[in-house]
């Protein structure tokens, strides 16, 4: 049915999703819910109607190697870990291609969004955004390495990387990315938007080129 995920893994362990080529469902491309393990590598996602990857709970999925473009809505959902004992879930989103997105929703809809505890989004490739380029909400994610160029071109207060509403989502990392050629609306985006309030955040070794922004950082409220 094409109302409903195109893939469904539910609760199964070290399955491996490899060169596939998905498209054409209304919803979700590919879900994961309690899975262990769980790689979805080199494959192509396109013209599809909702996310192309959402991962909810379990522990050490990897998303690798993937080209996702031309979806309704965004990217890739990592979502896991245990906030109470800060147990990670170990999920990664590493060497993805995502461009032209949102074409339904054309904001907070991002091609990565990072939940919990422990998620990681490392070496992808992000172009062509309307609005948030990485957006995470809970604590001890990371965000390296990755390149990230004309974004947040429909947005007039954001930030490339987002969180906010938490005084306890603590231990983010953001390091080692390059963000280029970023013109937002309004003297927006900057590079990081940790708002209202939001804290614990570590960022360093970033490297920013071409951006008409505003503050580099932006924090607290506006």
């Amino acid at each position: 049915r094409l109302d409903e995920p195109l893939v469904e893994i539910d609760g199964a362990g070290f399955v491996s999703l490899h060169g596939l080529g998905l498209q054409g469902g209304r919803r979700d491309a590919i879900t994961v819910t309690d899975g262990e393990s769980v790689h979805v590598t080199a494959c192509e996602i396109r013209a599809n109607g909702w996310y192309a990857v959402v991962v909810e709970n379990g522990h050490n999925a990897r998303i690798a190697g993937c080209d996702i473009h031309n979806l309704g809505f965004g990217g890739i959902i990592l979502s896991g870990g245990d906030r109470k004992t800060l147990t990670p879930s170990g999920h990664v989103a590493e060497n993805n291609h995502i461009h032209h997105i949102s074409h339904v929703v054309r904001n907070y809809t991002e091609p990565v969004l990072l939940k919990g505890i422990g998620n990681r989004a490392s070496h992808n490739l992000v172009h062509h955004i309307p609005h948030i380029a990485i957006r995470f909400y809970g604590n001890d994610h990371i965000m390296e390495y990755n390149e990230i160029y004309q974004v947040a071109y429909e947005t007039s207060e954001c930030g490339v990387f987002y969180t906010g509403y938490d005084w306890s989502a603590r231990g983010n990392i953001i390091r080692y990315n390059f963000l280029h050629h970023i013109d937002g609306v309004g003297g927006s985006p900057r590079f990081a938007h940790l708002d209202d309030s939001a804290s614990g955040t570590e960022l360093h070794g970033n490297v920013s080129y071409m951006m008409s922004a505003g503050p580099a950082v932006c924090g607290g409220n506006e």
